[in-house]
Order: C-alpha cells, then sequence, then structure tokens
C-alpha cells in the first residue's frame, strides 16, 4: 500500500492532461488532451505573419501546470500583452508562469521583468495584485546586492502610470476591487520610493493627525506604511 512512499516499486502512472491553447486573432481555444510523456501537436497555419502570431497555452487558465516557451514567443507574447490581445485570465496566468519558471530557475530574471514591463497599461486589480507580489518576491533575491535601486527605478516606472490613474481618494461607481488596486499600486510605488506618492503620504498623515476622520480606511494602512518607512526616529 505503502510502495510508492517508500520508494521500493517505479510508479508508471500517466495522467491524461486536457490542453487549451489561444493564439493570436482567434476567439475559440484550441483543445487537445496529452497521454503520453512527450507528444507533438501541430497547429493550423495562422493567417498573422509569425512575428505577430502568438500561442498561449492553459488557455484561461484552468489546468494546474506551469507552462515555459522558448525565448522568441516569450518576446511574442510580451507584445500581446503591451497590444492588449488577452484576457485578463491569460494575462495574470502568463504573468504568473514566468514568475514561479524564474523562481525555480527555468527561465532568466531578465525575461521575467521585460514581460512584467508590458503591463503599464493594465488596469485589472488582481492582475495588479498578482505583478506586486511577483515584484515583492524578486526584492527578496537581490536585497543586497548593489543594483537594487536600477530595480527601484523599474518598479516606479512600471507602476507610475497606473498609480496617477488610480489616485489615492475613490470614484463614483468604484467596487472594492477599485480599493485594492489603489492599496496595492500606491504602497508598491512607495515602497520603491516614488517621492510624490511618499509626499502625498506624509501630507494625509500630518491631516490625520489634525482629524483622524479625513483619512480613508482605503489608504489607511499605505499611509502608515509608508509614513514608518520614511520615519528617522
Amino acid at each position: 500500500m505503502y510502495n510508492h512512499i517508500l520508494g521500493s516499486s517505479k510508479d508508471a502512472t500517466r495522467w491524461k492532461v486536457p490542453v487549451r491553447i489561444s493564439r493570436a486573432g482567434q476567439r475559440k481555444p484550441i483543445s487537445l488532451l496529452l497521454e503520453k510523456k512527450s507528444e507533438t501537436h501541430p497547429l493550423p497555419r495562422s493567417r498573422r505573419p509569425l512575428t505577430k502570431d502568438w500561442i498561449k497555452v492553459n488557455a484561461g487558465q484552468t489546468g494546474f501546470y506551469r507552462v515555459n516557451y522558448p525565448r522568441e514567443e516569450w518576446d511574442r507574447l510580451r507584445e500581446a500583452v503591451a497590444a492588449g490581445e488577452m484576457g485578463v485570465e491569460d494575462r495574470m496566468g502568463l504573468q504568473n508562469d514566468a514568475h514561479a519558471l524564474m523562481r525555480a530557475g527555468y527561465l532568466p530574471a531578465t525575461t521575467l521583468l521585460e514581460l512584467t514591463s508590458a503591463y503599464r497599461e493594465e488596469d485589472d486589480a488582481t492582475a495588479w495584485r498578482s505583478i506586486v507580489d511577483s515584484l515583492h518576491d524578486f526584492e527578496t533575491l537581490i536585497a543586497d546586492e548593489p543594483y537594487l535601486e536600477r530595480f527601484d527605478a523599474y518598479g516606479r516606472d512600471l507602476l507610475r502610470l497606473v498609480g496617477e490613474r488610480t489616485g489615492w481618494d475613490p470614484k463614483p461607481g468604484e467596487g472594492h476591487l477599485d480599493a485594492l488596486k489603489r492599496s496595492t499600486v500606491l504602497g508598491r510605488l512607495g515602497h520603491h520610493s516614488f517621492r510624490p506618492v511618499l509626499d502625498e503620504a506624509a501630507r494625509r498623515f500630518e491631516r490625520y493627525l489634525r482629524d483622524p476622520a479625513s483619512l480613508h480606511p482605503d489608504v489607511r494602512g499605505v499611509v502608515y506604511a509608508l509614513v514608518a518607512q520614511e520615519a528617522d526616529e
């Protein structure tokens, strides 16, 4: 019963893996079933030129597996993200895969950072939560390296636009995901020493000391954290 745990017998079990593939210019994903350790599946010819054609394995991010690609395919996928050609599940899943593969040593860190740079126009809160988690994790790996300041500059550049669009104050019609995006993005911008965010956090904290009701709950934690980050005593 426990032979497979103890390693006394070789488990020859093969799982059948359903795979869905999205492709440039196609609305309906391609569905395959992998039954062998290694398989080759030709795809129909695309009408797009090769440099503009891309495939995203695990369409909709419904499968429990990671996907790696050749370098040139990562480049095409990055361009597809920047052009807004993928749904949010695929945009988030692609970034998650790249992060996990980088952590495991299967993908260069430069490929992850180049891919993430394509998300400057991203507007989805869950996608930004994933991106910020990836930045935080990456930072822990280089915290003592001399190029940490260059990474901070990269973070400021990546997040500046969405930070400006989101702002500090709730807008009419916003939901809880907008509040999540606000705290996520502003907190990370401040962590990367984006001076306008740090200065605004300090101003809001000073106003809060005079009038506690003035500080909106959505950004209260961000203000506290950034003021503490900048405190000298």
